[in-house]
């Protein structure tokens, strides 16, 4: 029984850090905005419009990709879910028009909302008849939180430090 729950600590664990780095990745793009806009030549209000739907359907989208993950039997959301997430959001701000900014954002954020609906009842699966349950949800929860405030942090720390280089 202790191989057991040590098993299911370690899955919880390793979801929980999935969770951070999907939240960090969808939240990295906020302080990028000053480098988009003058990178593509747009307005800010266009850029923060853009971003606005992105996260906009990566929410509604969260309960169609959960209503379709509830009837499968394989774990593939969750993998696609964080490859889509770590490939395209980062390519958003690497991108040289609006538009292939904009596919990119979108795929990226649809990575997010086909991660989240998965992986939440998986975590309430390892954890069924488990009087720990609130406590493993709530780490889980809590490392989402952390990495979608920490985005920021970690990528206008990374622009600080290119800019300065190129100063130098």
């Amino acid at each position: 029984m202790t191989e057991e729950l040590t098993a299911n600590k370690k899955a919880i664990f390793g979801l929980s850090m999935g969770h951070f780095m999907v939240d960090l990745y969808a939240s990295a793009l906020i302080p990028l905005y000053p480098m988009l806009t003058s990178n593509l030549g747009i307005k800010l209000s266009t850029i923060s419009l853009i971003i606005a739907l992105g996260h906009l359907c990566s929410s509604m989208m969260q309960p169609l990709f959960g209503f379709f993950a509830d009837r499968m039997r394989h774990r593939t959301f969750m993998v696609w879910g964080l490859i889509m997430g770590a490939v395209f959001i980062p390519l958003t701000a690497a991108s040289k028009d609006v538009f292939s900014m904009s596919i990119c954002l979108l795929v990226g954020m649809c990575g997010n909302a086909l991660f989240h609906p998965q992986v939440t009842s998986l975590v309430n699966t390892f954890n069924f008849n488990n009087p720990n349950l609130s406590k493993y949800m709530g780490a889980f929860m809590g490392l989402g939180t952390i990495g979608y405030a920490l985005g920021p942090a970690m990528s206008s720390s990374k622009i600080g430090r290119a800019s300065c280089r190129e100063r130098v």
